[in-house]
């Protein structure tokens, strides 16, 4: 589809320029050399994608942390109530951005990366049409699936046992929404961290934490909107990153034991 082929940025069109001269413009990446390239990836936190933005295109980490503020953004899709800021809405792209783009020029082409990708999805699109007040959640959920995931095709399966635990009224434990609240994360968890007491810890307080811990991709989010139904309500991450699933704390103990001996 064209959409697929547009390249994400802000474009100059020059009087006289035919529609083909444009859409070539905006669709082969020879012609937008002058732009910078700037890449985000999956699951970056806006603090990082602030700081990747200072070091790549020269820019304030700190005006673009301000510019994620963004009421009026946020009014867009109805979250000025419910979020401080952006996080979870920027979508994570390559980006072909002018080179005299400022932080809030950045955040806008972000934000409207998200717009499109994600409302022109047509699963998502569906599922938002009539329910968006389910936005934030499903983000939030995607976030959290998005950190824990390191292979695409395990994202429904984590976004299953999350789905069950809310569902048997568990706490959801998962370790990203501690690290997001580490001021010197991400790093190993302690046991005293599990007690840090914030609405993001998920080993004290029921449901999802108050907004999304970092901006995830489509198929975090496809999952998110779209978990496998099995009774795992437990998982474990093994050394290739993989997980083992289970469907009993006896049985969760085990594949732990098994990790920790190599099996």
């Amino acid at each position: 589809a064209l959409d697929d082929k547009v390249i994400a940025g802000v474009y100059t069109f020059k009087s006289g320029m035919n529609n083909i001269e444009i859409l070539d413009l905006i669709t082969n990446p020879e012609k937008n050399k002058k732009d910078k390239k700037f890449t985000v990836a999956e699951g970056m936190r806006f603090k990082n994608i602030g700081k990747l933005a200072e070091k790549e295109l020269s820019l304030s980490s700190e005006r673009f942390n301000e510019a994620v503020q963004n009421d009026s953004l946020l009014s867009i899709i109805g979250m000025q109530n419910k979020l401080k800021n952006l996080e979870g809405f920027l979508f994570p792209d390559t980006y072909f951005v002018p080179e005299n783009i400022d932080e809030k020029g950045l955040v806008n082409i972000m934000f409207e990366g998200f717009m499109k990708k994600v409302f022109r999805d047509t699963l998502l699109n569906k599922y938002f049409t009539g329910q968006s007040g389910k936005l934030y959640e499903i983000i939030t959920l995607a976030s959290i699936i998005q950190a824990e995931a390191a292979f695409t095709d395990e994202m429904p399966v984590i976004a299953g046992v999350y789905m069950n635990r809310i569902n048997k009224r568990m706490k959801l434990q998962a370790d990203p929404t501690i690290q997001y609240i580490l001021p010197d994360g991400p790093r190993r968890l302690l046991f005293s961290d599990l007690k840090i007491d914030s609405p993001y810890n998920t080993y004290l307080y029921f449901g999802l934490p108050p907004g999304p811990i970092n901006n995830p991709g489509l198929d975090a989010i496809r999952a998110a909107v779209n978990p496998e139904e099995h009774d795992y309500i437990f998982f474990v991450a093994q050394k290739d990153r993989r997980h083992r699933f289970s469907k009993t704390y006896q049985e969760h103990q085990k594949a732990i034991n098994e990790i920790r001996s190599g099996k």
